[in-house]
């Protein structure tokens, strides 16, 4: 993944998403820096005028093909967006089970841009 975006609801806050990410599968792209998970709450007002608002990022994982924990607080209730950022040296993202989440991916948009059917 380059870039992938996740979409969740959460109901009630204060909550946590937890998420187990893997940066650098690919060995000989690991210099492209660490990977950059972004929360942003969707919809409602913010100072920018934008209907999403960031809420936190995080770029604590290294691009070393070692899993690592995620945390990212959540301190509305609302719908929110995760986005992950990995400058093309494939991640894996591990949802915490029971966690409900939707990923965007349209034929004008698919998750991995590199894929054709």
């Amino acid at each position: 993944m380059s870039r992938c975006q996740a979409g969740l609801y959460v109901p009630k806050t204060p909550a946590e998403i937890e998420l187990q990410i893997t940066g650098g599968l690919i060995r000989h792209y690991r210099d492209r820096g660490n990977v950059r998970v972004g929360l942003f709450k969707i919809g409602g007002a913010s100072q920018t005028g934008e209907r999403e608002t960031l809420v936190t990022m995080d770029c604590s994982v290294p691009p070393d093909g070692v899993e690592r924990a995620v945390r990212l607080a959540v301190k509305e209730p609302g719908l929110h967006k995760i986005t992950v950022s990995d400058g093309g040296d494939r991640t894996r993202v591990k949802w915490k089970a029971g966690q409900p989440f939707v990923v965007l991916s349209t034929l004008a948009a698919p998750m991995n841009e590199h894929y054709s059917s």
